[in-house]
């Protein structure tokens, strides 16, 4: 099973097909015309060519386009789930970046070595100081088109992918994009409406 396979997106590609598993490349329903499940993708062909000295041969590219046959749930599966490994990759680099800013920090401010646990009023202090949930990054899902954040519930494995199309009208399509795929930071103002929006899915999710 790929990585990007998660419970939630097999169950999209499930809704995706019922609703588009039938349908030809120009969205018709048990299209009867051949033609429209024929895609035409571009190839590349190789071959060899004569040096312009004479010296040897080098190598030609021709690009070319084939005909594939094709459905319109196909076409449009393959380019969710390249999004899906984009957005993939994209999560685990600003994870890894968060976790070296982390240990970066944590070595300067304790140059000491730490020993012991916590007592009981210690650890209800540090348990109540910890945030709610982690955002974990930002994507588009593919079958609504719509922004959504991915959050972590505090001390748990849980994610939830939470809607936040409204928190983010106020910015201009150019900033939404660039902070989607590009990790660029949000205004303040649109920060506490993301989390707000957090805070409410974790409530209706744990009620």
């Amino acid at each position: 099973m790929p990585k990007w396979a998660t419970p939630e997106r097999q169950a999209q590609l499930i809704d995706l097909f019922h609703r588009l598993g039938n349908r030809c490349l120009q969205g018709h329903d048990r299209c009867p015309i051949f033609e429209h499940y024929i895609e035409y993708v571009p190839y590349a062909v190789h071959y060899p060519i004569l040096n312009s000295d004479g010296s040897g041969y080098g190598v030609g590219i021709s690009r070319v386009h084939i005909a594939k046959p094709n459905t319109l749930y196909e076409k449009i599966m393959g380019e969710v789930i390249r999004d899906w490994v984009a957005d993939d990759a994209e999560g685990r680099a600003y994870e890894r970046k968060l976790e070296a800013k982390r240990l970066h920090s944590f070595t300067d401010e304790h140059t000491f070595p730490l020993r012991g646990n916590f007592c009981a009023i210690s650890r209800t202090i540090y348990n109540d100081s910890q945030p709610m949930f982690q955002i974990l990054g930002l994507g588009v899902s593919g079958l609504t088109f719509k922004p959504f954040a991915k959050i972590r519930l505090a001390s748990s494995d849980i994610c939830l992918h939470v809607d936040i199309s409204e928190a983010l009208k106020p910015l201009s399509k150019c900033k939404r994009r660039k902070a989607i795929r590009y990790g660029k930071p949000l205004p303040h103002t649109i920060v506490e409406a993301v989390s707000a929006s957090a805070a409410l899915a974790i409530h209706d999710y744990l009620a």
